[in-house]
């Protein structure tokens, strides 16, 4: 009985901290749709500073659009395979390969989150002057050390 509440222990122990280290990355990584709102706000402020041609809006308009689709879909993704490993984690005997599985699937999503945004990027480069390029990349980088 000792053995097994012990192990009942360490079991929730480990979902106690894998919840909270996942809660405070959902949160710090914008993962949240109150940090997603925050970011959509700050996009749409820059856009508005880069004093865009009716043709650049509706173009990076449209894009923004579609980025902001993929991601959520790839996020709701993410969540599930999160709650999924959990489960995985949460398993009298947890099961090593289905975490590891579960973990590069996590993994492979966030790549293609990067891999969305950084084209996205490059493709909204394309259609701004070049001093807008330097404001949006100023932008950019203010913003990735407001992070750290």
């Amino acid at each position: 009985m000792g053995n097994t509440l012990a192990r009942f222990g360490l079991v929730l122990s480990v979902v106690a901290n894998v919840a909270f280290v996942g809660g405070y990355w959902y949160r710090t990584h914008g993962h949240l749709p109150t940090r997603l709102s925050q970011w959509q706000r700050e996009w749409t402020q820059t856009l508005r500073q880069l004093h865009l041609s009716p043709q650049q809006r509706a173009s990076l308009k449209a894009s923004s659009e579609q980025v902001a689709a993929q991601l959520a879909d790839l996020r709701s993704q993410i969540h599930q395979h999160r709650l999924h490993m959990l489960e995985l984690l949460a398993a009298e005997q947890p099961d090593h390969e289905a975490v590891e599985q579960t973990r590069q699937a996590i993994a492979h999503l966030q790549q293609q989150m990067q891999k969305v945004v950084l084209t996205k990027i490059i493709e909204h480069k394309q259609v701004l002057t070049p001093a807008q390029q330097q404001q949006l990349f100023t932008h950019l980088k203010a913003q990735l050390e407001r992070t750290l």
